[in-house]
């Protein structure tokens, strides 16, 4: 039950930073940091997990 648990948990965050990244890329289509605020959402989602 926990690897069932463990594997969900990381597809639910392989959804969710997709999303995030996508919405982040949506709100700052022109800044060119574009690419690092993303990673570091998607690095901070990581760890929170």
């Amino acid at each position: 039950m926990a690897a069932i648990r463990s594997s969900i948990d990381r597809i639910i965050a392989v959804i969710v930073s997709a999303n995030l990244e996508k919405c982040v890329r949506k709100q700052f289509e022109k800044v060119d940091e574009t690419d690092h605020l993303t990673q570091e959402a998607v690095n901070l989602l990581v760890k929170s997990q």
